[in-house]
């Protein structure tokens, strides 16, 4: 298949895609926080995509990050379980802290080419607000003739980010069930397999 290129993130850890892909994103790996350990995730200069595979934890809201000085607000936070993603806008941050098992999560950086960097209002604004999606969030499901089942997610759409990419999905696929992605000159595509096995083809032509 001419330019597809299949890595094993949980050998590898991280890549670097750039060196692939003309498009925003910049990094893709799978992340892991031993029990109790915390990261923080800033998004400054670049928009962040975080998909949890295993584990759980807790992620700090927005409000909790910028203003340390109210205690109380530090167990207000998102539970994080398996299914869960966070996407973290332009100017948004939080801090991911695992739980007793642990938290394993997959996690895209996206460039950001333009950004309006104007004062106006630094230092009032209202910090940037997460993109949430749980697991049993809303969900289009495709029904094939022989009952397969293609379920898709949406985690985040380009309008919810400034970043140029199109579109951050989840896909569930039935045993037998097949999904064609049509191909696009001005769109370039990245699969992450979290569960199970597939073969990946090419339509004739």
């Amino acid at each position: 298949m001419t330019g597809t290129v299949i890595t094993d993130l949980r050998r590898r850890g991280a890549v670097d895609p750039s060196r692939l892909l003309a498009g925003p994103l910049r990094a893709v790996g799978l992340q892991w926080l031993e029990p109790g350990h915390s990261a923080e995730v800033t998004a400054e200069g670049a928009e962040h995509a975080l998909c949890v595979t295993a584990g759980s934890g807790l992620a700090a809201l927005p409000e909790a990050v910028v203003q340390p000085d109210h205690p109380e607000r530090a167990d207000a936070g998102l539970p994080l379980i398996e299914g869960t993603a966070v996407v973290l806008p332009l100017g948004s941050r939080t801090v991911l802290t695992a739980g007793t098992a642990g938290l394993e999560y997959f996690h895209a950086v996206l460039a950001v080419t333009a950004v309006d960097s104007s004062p106006e209002g630094a230092g009032e604004a209202e910090p940037a607000q997460l993109v949430v999606s749980t697991g049993t969030g809303c969900a289009m499901v495709l029904l094939g003739r022989d009952g397969a089942r293609v379920r898709i997610r949406s985690l985040a759409r380009r309008t919810m980010i400034t970043s140029a990419c199109e579109a951050f999905d989840q896909l569930r696929l039935s045993p037998g069930a097949h999904h064609i992605l049509p191909g696009r000159p001005d769109v370039e595509t990245v699969l992450y397999v979290l569960r199970g096995a597939a073969v990946i083809g090419q339509l004739p032509g």
